[in-house]
C-alpha cells in the first residue's frame, strides 16, 4: 500500500486474510494487489492540502505493517466500499 505521502507499506498475514479466490498461490506471481479490512479513524488535510483519511487496519482484521504500523493515511480513493 502506499499512503499519501508516497511511503510504500508492505503488510503481511496469512492468505486467507487478503484472499477469498485462491488467487494467492505458492505459484503466483508476486506482488499481488489485494483489499484489506480497515476503518476510517479520521479526515485530515494531506500533503497536497486535499483531505486525507486516516485508517486503521488493525480492525476488523489485526493487521498491521512489516513495521508494526497500523494507522495510515490514504486518499478517499484508495478506499472501497464493503460489499
Amino acid at each position: 500500500m502506499t499512503d499519501v505521502h508516497g511511503r510504500r507499506w508492505s503488510i503481511f498475514d496469512k492468505a486467507p486474510i487478503f484472499d477469498d479466490g485462491n488467487r494467492l498461490t505458492p505459484e503466483a506471481a508476486y506482488p499481488q494487489e489485494v483489499e484489506i479490512a480497515c476503518e476510517i479513524v479520521a479526515a485530515v488535510t494531506g500533503p497536497d492540502g486535499r483531505e486525507a483519511l486516516v485508517i486503521s487496519t488493525d480492525k476488523p482484521w489485526g493487521v498491521a505493517a512489516a513495521e508494526g504500523q497500523t494507522e495510515f493515511q490514504v486518499s478517499r480513493d484508495q478506499l472501497v466500499p464493503p460489499g
